[in-house]
């Protein structure tokens, strides 16, 4: 069970890192 929640959250961190990066660079390359 523990284990089952610790894998949700690092598979949602893991996906909310790579939209946070995606969001990021979109917005480097718009200002750049």
């Amino acid at each position: 069970m523990v284990d089952h929640e610790l894998q949700f959250y690092l598979n949602y961190g893991h996906i909310h890192f790579q939209n946070l990066m995606k969001y990021l660079v979109s917005d480097y390359h718009i200002y750049k």
